[in-house]
């Protein structure tokens, strides 16, 4: 029987402090538009569902067949959603375009002068984020997405007292971005209350136990997060990434860390937010897609999590993690062809040496001896008609697996199914006698130690 299972990824660590520039996004096609097509509603859809290149084609659609001077208002949403869209894919001077074309439509449109100001924001453009986030609240007052940022400005600034009313009012205002205003809010109250300043509270609270504590320096928050993280602690890792968050809002590192460490522990809608934000924090950081694409898979999401897998192919289309995220999202849509292709892929990136194994026996387990860039080859005997279940593990090393036909071509694969980093295929009807052979490797979460392999009659268990 066929159980549901949370799959634990380890995505290759990123350092990310490193210069990021931001990718070219190629034309996106355009096709065939049918009127009968309300092609907003459409785009706002395919956006939503993680669809962008879909997404910009049916605003391009809206665009082309009808006359702005006719309908200003809609031709104003629709260059404002490809800015969005633009944004998304990382292409914020792109996304600026857009804005301002939408603003040229309508000049009072408050939510393009706030997008085009968090484009401006992320391009370190300050003051004119700034003069954005003004305009917008000058036309719509009650929009809080403009506090918030308009916030961050002031915090960035160290004009705290600014800030804390500016966040005070986004969460005044009960709108969507409330959460991020408390915690930047927070921020700012622990910063005057290291300034002696009457905003904050005598004892900062600890966000986490609940109990006061002395401020404690982002840093070195971050540098205890990351060494639970690295020990696979993944209960400390969310703890103390959690307080650092409370420290800084901005801090995209523990967002990333703390991310990863949901999916470790089965919540991948926790880790979604997290990866969410890094992406809003970091448009352009491959690694951000790549773990928000497969919590998308986690989630059922795949139109999403492919979207977010192929916008970091195009960032780095060399790097292992293409395989391991295509593999993963393959794997929970039960496309197990193209999980073995993609983490046979996985293995070919870091192979130095190939091993043929002694052929292994249905429901006996066989030892092997993994190192960096090693691949072993183990056939085993499987008839047509039968179910196999084939389980990897290690204490050391992290399998990945990719189970050949007869003929040699790839028919099935995983990563991180089974327990901890193990590798997992389970109920698998082969269709074919003959040889079938397993190619047993590793992925990124370690590389050196003894691992077990063990292929079992599953029809035995039913």
């Amino acid at each position: 029987m066929t159980k549901s299972r949370i799959i634990h990824r380890i995505i290759a660590a990123a350092v990310l402090g490193a210069a990021l520039t931001v990718a070219g996004i190629p034309a996106f096609a355009q096709t065939d538009c049918d009127t009968s097509i309300n092609h907003i509603r459409a785009g706002s859809e395919f956006y939503a569902a993680g669809n962008f290149q879909a997404a910009y084609t049916s605003f391009s659609c809206f665009l082309s067949l009808y006359p702005a001077e006719t309908y200003p208002q809609q031709t104003a949403e629709a260059l404002n959603m490809r800015g969005n869209v633009l944004r998304e894919q990382g292409d914020l001077e792109g996304a600026i375009s857009e804005y301002t074309q939408a603003l040229d439509v309508q000049d009072d449109f408050a939510i393009a002068y706030n997008n085009r100001g968090w484009a401006y924001f992320n391009l370190g453009d300050y003051e004119t984020a700034l003069a954005d986030y003004n305009a917008a609240l000058d036309h719509d007052s009650s929009l809080a997405y403009a506090y918030n940022n308009r916030g961050l400005i002031h915090q960035y600034r160290g004009e705290l007292r600014q800030a804390a009313t500016d966040f005070e009012h986004a969460i005044n205002l009960g709108a969507e971005p409330t959460p991020w205003a408390q915690y930047n809010l927070s921020l700012v109250r622990l910063v005057e209350g290291r300034q002696g300043n009457s905003l904050a509270p005598a004892a900062p609270v600890n966000t986490v136990s609940g109990t006061t504590a002395f401020y404690t320096e982002p840093a070195s928050l971050l540098e205890r997060g990351e060494a639970a993280h690295d020990d696979g602690d993944w209960r400390l890792t969310v703890s103390v990434m959690s307080e650092a968050i409370a420290v800084d809002s901005n801090a995209d590192r523990a967002f990333y860390l703390r991310g990863r460490a949901y999916m470790a522990l089965d919540n991948p809608d926790a880790a979604f937010a997290d990866f969410d934000r890094l992406v809003e924090l970091r448009p352009t950081f491959e690694f951000a897609y790549w773990e928000r694409a497969v919590a998308y898979a986690e989630r059922g999401y795949f139109d999403a999590a492919v979207a977010d897998a192929q916008f970091a192919a195009r960032k780095n289309p060399g790097h292992v993690n293409n395989f391991i995220v295509r593999g993963t999202i393959a794997s929970l849509q039960g496309e197990t062809v193209k999980a073995g292709e993609e983490f046979l892929g996985v293995m070919l990136c870091f192979e130095h040496e190939r091993i043929q194994s002694e052929a292994l026996t249905i429901d006996q387990p066989l030892s092997i001896d993994m190192t960096e860039g090693r691949i072993y080859e183990i056939p085993f005997a499987g008839e047509d008609g039968q179910t196999i279940n084939i389980v990897v593990t290690s204490a050391t090393a992290d399998p990945v697996i990719s189970l050949l036909a007869p003929d040699g071509t790839p028919i099935n694969g995983d990563d991180d199914s089974g327990f901890m980093l193990g590798s997992l295929i389970e109920d698998y009807t082969l269709d074919a006698s003959g040889t079938y052979t397993l190619l047993v490797s590793h992925a990124g979460g370690g590389s050196e130690g003894r691992m077990t392999v063990i292929v079992m009659n599953a029809d035995a268990d039913k």
